[in-house]
């Protein structure tokens, strides 16, 4: 776990798999940013960043794509089905959709925000990334004390 450099960065701090560290000087983050890595991790990874660091944060944002989906429907031939498996199974939106479907990239969304979903958290905001529209920004938040669905 680095920290950030002086000034108004004295707070901040980066966790990867590889060094992090459950003893926290603050166990409750204000906030947890996570960009484009969940889809590429196994679940049981994810859960542990979940249970020792997401679900204790006050906020916690989310970029990550919606889904998954074939090599052939972005103009990628000749990939072995063997090489496919691990990339499917890898995050919590595992689904294969069509990424140039409005309707399916809208109803992925939706279940996608549902994966995401810290325990006991609620949407502050979310939306498409623009021209990436299979991935997703999400923020999520907790209201002190209580929960809010």
């Amino acid at each position: 776990m680095g920290g950030g450099g002086g000034g108004k960065f004295y707070k901040l701090r980066f966790v990867d798999a590889l060094s992090f560290e459950t003893k926290w000087d603050e166990p409750h983050p204000d906030l947890v940013i996570n960009i484009d890595s969940f889809q590429e991790m196994p679940r049981e990874t994810i859960e542990f960043y979940y249970q020792e660091l997401i679900e204790g944060a006050k906020f916690f944002f989310s970029k990550n794509a919606v889904g998954k989906y074939s090599p052939e429907s972005i103009g990628i031939f000749g990939v072995e089905e063997s090489q496919l498996h691990d990339v499917f199974s890898l995050g919590l939106s595992t689904e294969v959709i069509d990424i140039f479907d409005s309707a399916e990239l809208e109803s992925a969304r939706a279940r996608h925000v549902e994966h995401y979903r810290p325990r006991g958290s609620f949407v502050v905001a979310q939306a498409p990334l623009g021209i990436f529209p299979y991935y997703h920004n999400v923020l999520y938040g907790k209201v002190q004390g209580e929960c809010r669905p």
